[in-house]
């Protein structure tokens, strides 16, 4: 039932979208989290119940638990945009039982473990991925390859005098999406950032800032996507960062959250 749920919302909300009753950047987060549940087949899927659903005229409603008429209007379609946080939820839960993950078993799996007493943090990653060399503020990092796809996660440590007088609270307030925007748009000519929290949780730190990103690099048809972790501690700023391309990334994105979950630093 949950996947009807999920599809026969999801095909109104794609209508509500088209025709400009939504606001595209919800429309566009949702989808960010749909790719990460039913990865590339997630538009047949959706593509199928829409048909379905439009034929019945009818969305399945998670409040009523039932199946309820529908038209494409403002106020329909507003209420739909309501229901959004709570369809979300439904997916992350149903990919979290597919995958087994929660916040108990989130560093099992990670048969690796690196911990720097210089930085004094630890991290736990997959037998198959293998440590490369790092220069300059990158302290660590790992990479692993599918055919012809390569991944990478790292984390870099900034230790500019302003991190020594700043709590993450106020460095929270120093920065904003836009202004990450407008510095990405310095750099590439599409891009994208999904997901902008400044509550995250990381490293048993809150709040923190937690961000995904998708960019196109110049003089190339293929995006990459990025998830994106920072905290200050210790008097310094770390930035952990997972990198793919887009469609790799879509695939490995679990392992880059259950990578993002096993950091913390040494008492």
């Amino acid at each position: 039932m949950v996947q009807k749920t999920m599809g026969s919302s999801l095909a109104y909300i794609y209508l509500c979208e088209r025709d400009e009753l939504i606001p595209k950047d919800t429309f566009g987060d949702l989808m960010w989290s749909i790719e990460e549940i039913l990865h590339q087949n997630h538009w047949e899927k959706v593509k199928t119940q829409y048909q379905e659903s439009l034929h019945e005229k009818k969305q399945y409603s998670i409040a009523k638990d039932r199946w309820i008429p529908f038209k494409i209007n403002q106020e329909s379609c507003n209420s739909l945009e309501k229901a959004i946080p709570t369809l979300k939820a439904v997916m992350v839960n149903k990919w979290k039982r597919e995958n087994k993950i929660s916040g108990s078993n989130s560093g099992k799996g990670l048969e690796k473990v690196y911990k720097s007493s210089n930085h004094n943090f630890s991290i736990n990653y997959p037998q198959e991925w293998n440590e490369i060399e790092t220069a300059g503020k990158t302290v660590w990092e790992i990479q692993t390859k599918q055919n012809q796809s390569v991944a990478n996660c790292f984390v870099r440590a900034h230790d500019d005098k302003s991190f020594k007088v700043i709590s993450n609270e106020e460095y929270l307030e120093a920065i904003s999406k836009d202004q990450m925007s407008k510095e990405l748009g310095a750099f590439f000519d599409e891009y994208k950032i999904h997901e902008w929290n400044e509550n995250a949780e990381f490293a048993g730190i809150k709040p923190t800032l937690g961000y995904n990103y998708t960019v196109k690099h110049p003089n190339s048809d293929k995006k990459e996507s990025a998830l994106i972790r920072q905290v200050i501690f210790d008097n310094k700023l770390y930035t952990f960062s997972c990198k793919a391309e887009r469609e790799f990334f879509t695939t490995i994105r679990g392992t880059f959250k259950i990578l993002s979950a096993s950091f913390s630093f040494n008492n």
